[in-house]
């Protein structure tokens, strides 16, 4: 129900990269409108950094962005809104950093984070009217907020294009939505509820961000509705702190003596490895010349 043509003027011009002179020549086939924007994700740092990349780029290209998030990363995003451009706004949600990492991630938190944050992000556009919201797909609180208020939205995925396509069945194939949550596991098949009843409605029907490439996952066809940005990452290069990262300093110091490249390895907070993932994925780092910082979970 988002305006497409208005959205994906807003995406190419002000997200997707491009050179000063590129900019300038789409200029006046697009406007120069220059929008109030909200973004609003929930507080998981792999949902929130590739929003901060977004917010960065149109705050980049003079637009007013205001990023939305639960006070309880406040601690964690404040200094990179500020850094980006962007002006932050805590959600009085009652989460805390300590509830944060006592919650499963594959859990019933979409649903959670959408109750909590819809009164507080509903107050928010009420009082800003912004011209677009910017959401993360698995932040569900401005999905009907939106639609009431006429408001366009866009989604982002900030995950591989081949996940996206097989979560995509979960609405095109009736039977595969009905049957798959009750296949997995609890953790999963709140996941799976959450995204068949809540995100993919939406999705079909407003413009969709998905941060891959045909370089990463092959040529996958979407609806003329998604588009592909590449990775956002949403990080910034930051010098490591000696009393918090004594250790890792020393580590690195002896890599860069020791004249070999370093890997670093990560997964996020929904991937849960098996022990034989683990070790596949150690014994293949093993074997290369190389040393490597991995971030395991316990």
């Amino acid at each position: 129900e988002t305006p497409l043509p208005f959205v994906f003027p807003v995406v190419v011009l002000f997200l997707a990269p491009m050179s000063e002179q590129a900019a300038a020549q789409l200029a006046p086939e697009l406007g120069h409108e220059k929008l109030k924007v909200v973004i609003y994700t929930i507080p998981m740092m792999g949902h929130a950094l590739p929003m901060v990349s977004i917010g960065r780029t149109m705050a980049q290209r003079g637009h007013q962005v205001i990023f939305a998030v639960s006070e309880g990363l406040g601690s964690k995003l404040k200094d990179l809104c500020k850094a980006a451009g962007m002006r932050y706004f805590g959600l009085s949600d009652g989460v805390t950093s300590p509830y944060l990492r006592t919650r499963d991630p594959l859990g019933p938190v979409f649903e959670e984070f959408l109750e909590a944050d819809q009164a507080d992000f509903d107050a928010l556009v009420e009082k800003e009217s912004p011209d677009v919201v910017v959401s993360d797909y698995a932040s569900g609180a401005p999905f009907e907020i939106c639609k009431e208020k006429n408001i366009p939205l866009v989604l982002n995925y900030p995950l591989p294009g081949t996940l996206a396509k097989r979560m995509r069945l979960l609405i095109n194939v009736p039977l595969i939505g009905r049957v798959v949550p009750y296949v997995l596991g609890n953790g999963m098949k709140n996941g799976i509820i959450f995204i068949n009843h809540r995100v993919m409605p939406v999705s079909n029907r407003t413009l969709s961000i998905v941060n891959s490439s045909p370089a990463l996952d092959g040529p996958i066809q979407f609806p003329s509705n998604y588009f592909l940005s590449g990775p956002l990452d949403g990080f910034e290069k930051r010098e490591l702190c000696p009393e918090k990262h004594a250790d890792l300093l020393t580590f690195l110091e002896k890599a860069r003596s020791a004249q070999k490249p370093v890997a670093y390895i990560t997964t996020g907070s929904l991937l849960q490895l098996s022990q034989e993932q683990v070790i596949a994925l150690y014994e293949g780092f093993a074997a290369c010349d190389m040393w490597v910082v991995w971030s395991l979970k316990k």
